[in-house]
């Protein structure tokens, strides 16, 4: 209800603005990573495949082709065998994974998170936030996360832009945020922490 998910699909070119304009300085689209990863795959398509997808030009059955795909695999943490398997002989967190692969094997100077890990554990969301950390130094890519979780943000963001009904009520660094928040919104939030 605050806003998050539509900037995000704003920020991905799936919706227009009701008003303003966004601006992106780089022809490479960016690429999306949706809060349900099992969902986000094809069923039938085996995991090399889906992650081959964005190579487009190049055939995955060549020597090069799976070389890229094995790699972007690897990058994320899957083992490579994995490239042969359908999305439902897999884990959620190893379907999170491809999906991550699939994002990245082209790596996008932009990268959208949508609630990526709201339907883990404790355990695998670490794991996912610091796989997410790590992905985004290495390729020096940037990276829109949305969550509702400050805490989960607090790893992630450089930045934090907190939303109520639409409206930004406060952007600051992570530790800012939670230090000395300057919304009673923030407050709320952190309070539920």
């Amino acid at each position: 209800g605050a806003g998050k998910s539509t900037l995000l699909r704003i920020a991905a070119g799936l919706v227009v603005p009701d008003s303003g304009t966004v601006t992106r300085f780089d022809k490479l689209p960016p690429q999306v990573v949706f809060q349900d990863p099992v969902a986000a795959l094809t069923p039938w398509l085996t995991i090399g495949e889906q992650i081959g997808e964005r190579l487009r030009t190049i055939p995955l059955d060549s020597d090069y082709g799976r070389r890229r795909v094995g790699e972007a695999i690897k990058l994320v943490g899957l083992d490579p065998v994995l490239m042969d398997a359908l999305p439902g002989e897999m884990s959620v967190g190893q379907c999170q994974r491809a999906v991550l692969a699939r994002a990245v094997i082209v790596p996008p100077r932009l990268l959208l998170c949508d609630e990526p890990i709201s339907a883990m554990d404790v355990s695998l969301a670490a794991t996912t936030l610091n796989l997410l950390s790590g992905l985004r130094r290495r390729l020096s890519m940037s990276m829109l996360f949305v969550t509702h979780d400050l805490a989960a943000a607090r790893i992630v963001a450089d930045r934090v832009a907190v939303l109520k009904d639409g409206e930004l009520v406060e952007v600051a660094d992570p530790d800012a945020i939670i230090a000395a928040p300057q919304s009673a919104y923030t407050r709320s939030l952190i309070a539920a922490m």
